[in-house]
């Protein structure tokens, strides 16, 4: 696996060695973890905005005019 360095926030790493600590996994652990966990948010944050439009949604029907379309229920 290669590494590379990045530069963030003193009080940020403070965050990420105090998490570490607490947890007993390693700063890259926690990271990591972190972002899987982000990325896990924000896709049912826009799954839940895709439902609701669709919930939501009032243009037309695509299915209405098979409503009337005289044929029997079959259950």
């Amino acid at each position: 696996m290669s590494y590379t360095t990045i530069k963030i926030p003193t009080q940020i790493h403070k965050k990420l060695k105090q998490l570490s600590i607490e947890s007993k996994f390693s700063q890259q652990e926690v990271l990591e973890k972190s972002l899987q966990k982000y990325e896990t948010d924000l896709f049912w944050e826009e799954c839940t905005l895709a439902y609701s439009k669709l919930v939501n949604d009032e243009g037309d029907d695509d299915f209405s005019g098979t409503i009337g379309d005289g044929l029997d229920d079959e259950y």
